[in-house]
């Protein structure tokens, strides 16, 4: 009953990015008018959760504090890159570049926590690098541009995010800390993200109110299952997600997929078994 939940979230997650790419593509709504909206239908639905399951405050002390004030920061800075990218480029090409987000969510664990220091995850970066740009050359120039720089850092810093994710449930329960994240990160893009609301009409808004509603519903079941399974089984399970994205990009959004594109995201698949299961 568990594996439900990574699997439900990668579903999730996948849908909802299809219907924010179809709204900036068609409904011409901003990366930072979907942002706010999402962070915002999420804010108050993770505090419709808590009324509803009576979860109690939790307390808080100078430790947990610092790692939510770090949890909010990194939030704040990964979904700006992450809506930039979604915006920018075809979600076929986005999916190679991704699949290095389970390799480098496991070299931040190297990093920061003593019992996951794994030589495994030095080779695999190395080895995921090295696929990201046979994928991403024609002609052997490695294609550039901003939208590919929107991906990259937010691949960097979602995988620095679960990393604090980890930190974060060995001190709140799920649902708080999805509560602290969205009202933080919501507060820091009303203050800095100089959102403009012109162009925002029924149809692009309703449409990311729904995207906003499958992103909450995953990102907890994202959390619950960190908290579970623990956070190398989860991202394995995830990745059904790129999989699940080639289909649904091919067949709605009309995106072509490159034959190499398809090949590196499979090879990046592999990579991050063969790395889970040695």
């Amino acid at each position: 009953m568990s594996l439900l939940y990574p699997i439900t979230a990668s579903v999730g997650l996948v849908i909802g990015k299809i219907i924010d790419k179809y709204n900036f593509n068609k409904n011409k709504i901003t990366p930072k008018q979907d942002m706010f909206i999402v962070f915002l239908i999420m804010f108050f639905g993770s505090i419709l959760f808590l009324f509803l399951r009576g979860t109690e405050f939790p307390l808080l002390n100078r430790g947990l504090m610092r790692i939510l004030l770090l949890l909010i920061i990194v939030s704040f800075i990964q979904n700006f890159f992450e809506f930039k990218g979604v915006a920018a480029k075809e979600l076929s090409f986005r999916e190679p570049i991704s699949n290095l987000q389970p390799i480098l969510t496991g070299f931040f664990a190297y990093l920061f926590f003593p019992t996951e220091r794994e030589l495994k995850y030095l080779i695999g970066i190395i080895l995921g690098t090295i696929f990201i740009y046979w994928g991403h050359t024609q002609k052997r120039k490695l294609q550039i541009d901003k939208g590919t720089i929107y991906i990259l850092f937010g691949v960097i810093f979602g995988a620095l995010l679960s990393s604090i994710y980890k930190l974060g449930l060995e001190k709140i329960t799920p649902e708080y800390l999805f509560l602290f994240r969205t009202g933080g990160t919501l507060f820091l893009l009303v203050i800095f993200g100089k959102i403009k609301f012109s162009g925002l009409n029924k149809k692009n808004t309703s449409m990311a109110i729904f995207a906003a509603t499958l992103y909450l519903i995953a990102s907890l079941l994202y959390l619950y299952s960190i908290q579970i399974l623990g956070i190398n089984q989860t991202i394995l399970i995830l990745f059904i997600g790129p999989a699940l994205t080639y289909v649904l990009s091919h067949f709605i959004l009309k995106e072509k997929i490159s034959k190499k594109r398809v090949l590196t995201s499979v090879l990046l698949g592999i990579l991050v078994i063969i790395m889970s299961i040695i």
